[in-house]
C-alpha cells in the first residue's frame, strides 16, 4: 500500500492518491444514500469546459445555487 523509501519517508504521491479516492468514495456514498432517502436525483453540470462535471441535486434552480454559494462569489 504505502512504500517506505530507504530513508523512511512516506511516498506522499501514493498517500495523496488514496486520500482523493477515499474522499470521492465517501462523497458518492453520502450523496447516493441521501438521494435514496429523500427521493432526489443528481445531475452533472459542467462548470469548467474540459474538466470533470460537478454533481448537483437535480431540479434545484440555478438562482438558489448561486445564492447559497458564497465560495464562488468570494473567488
Amino acid at each position: 500500500m504505502f512504500r517506505l523509501r530507504a530513508y523512511s519517508a512516506l511516498d506522499t504521491i501514493r498517500l495523496h492518491q488514496h486520500v482523493v479516492a477515499a474522499r470521492t468514495l465517501h462523497t458518492l456514498t453520502l450523496t447516493t444514500e441521501a438521494c435514496e432517502e429523500l427521493g432526489l436525483a443528481t445531475a452533472a453540470r459542467e462548470v469548467t469546459p474540459g474538466l470533470r462535471p460537478v454533481m448537483e441535486t437535480a431540479g434545484v434552480d440555478q438562482a438558489l445555487t448561486d445564492w447559497s454559494s458564497t465560495r464562488r462569489q468570494q473567488i
